[in-house]
């Protein structure tokens, strides 16, 4: 397999593929219709969404961006952590968790992870 393009995260010396996922598709946000969510939020179960996870490891993509959620994202992660899997999380801000201070701080504290919103700087956890 040829590898993916690679650059600097930040002001690191993480390198992060170019081409990295998102977690809409797992939480069923499409951006489509209410159907297409639907659909999407039904498909990607535990083992699914961590398959998922596990298929962007195997295609070389070293990176995910998702929410702070705990039942959902962070749940996820754990799992596919469990299996083995290793990725860079990027992880956003769930502010309905809390208020957006304390849901970062509390991210930091459980998973001394990375995190970003607006006006927040970014930082990176290999997850």
């Amino acid at each position: 397999m040829t590898e993916l393009p690679t650059v600097r995260f930040a002001n690191t010396d993480i390198k992060i593929t170019r081409l990295i996922s998102g977690a809409n598709p797992l939480c069923g946000y499409s951006h489509v219709s209410r159907k297409m969510n639907q659909d999407m939020a039904e498909y990607f179960t535990d083992e699914n969404a961590v398959a998922y996870l596990e298929s962007l490891q195997s295609k070389g993509i070293n990176t995910f961006q998702g929410r702070t959620d705990f039942h959902r994202v962070l749940h996820w992660l754990e799992l596919f952590r469990r299996r083995g899997g290793k990725l860079h999380w990027i992880a956003q801000t769930a502010p309905e968790m809390s208020d957006a201070f304390q849901n970062t701080c509390r991210i930091s504290q459980l998973f001394n992870s990375g995190r970003y919103g607006p006006g927040v700087s970014v930082r990176i956890r290999q997850h």
